[in-house]
């Protein structure tokens, strides 16, 4: 990582904590996670009208009418030129599809067992707090976690089709 902060850290300074409660290394990702989300969407925040929302996709939706073809040859919504890829979106995306409105929560998105994943994680890290074990790793990564689906209650307005 080229990044200052990041210039001694190493994968084996870190390891994954796995529902079931064992400890896992980094590269263990595939069968120790919190549950897998699909990261094909855009998101907006919660308090955002259905107005809004309808707007924000209208926008979008006007965009891949005239842009997302070959009709266009100076720019392509999935199509990255300039040496580039993935600019805007994934280049293999071919579309873009409406969630309807009572599915655009986080709720509805994540699914029941991530969402008491995060609240386990929640417990687990006043556990922290109250000195019952001897490291805060664990609570700002719930706090995150917390912060990005809880806190900012996102909503999730449409997904990328491939």
């Amino acid at each position: 990582n080229p990044n200052f902060w990041a210039r001694d850290l190493r994968e084996d300074n870190y390891e994954l904590l796995c529902p079931d409660g064992r400890r896992a290394e980094v590269h263990d990702w595939i069968t120790c996670n919190l549950g897998k989300i699909s990261s094909n969407v855009v998101v907006t925040a919660n308090y955002k009208s259905e107005n809004e929302r309808t707007n924000m996709w209208r926008l979008l939706q006007y965009g891949q009418e005239y842009y997302s073809s070959d009709s266009d040859p100076v720019f392509q919504m999935f199509n990255s030129e300039f040496g580039q890829k993935d600019l805007i979106f994934n280049d293999d995306t071919e579309s873009l599809s409406l969630i309807p409105w009572e599915n655009q929560t986080y709720e509805a998105w994540l699914g029941q067992r991530f969402i008491q994943m995060v609240e386990n994680l929640q417990v687990i890290s006043n556990r922290y707090e109250n000195g019952l074990y001897n490291s805060g790793i664990l609570k700002i990564h719930q706090s995150i976690i917390h912060y990005i689906i809880m806190e900012l209650h996102l909503s999730f307005v449409f997904i990328i089709k491939y």
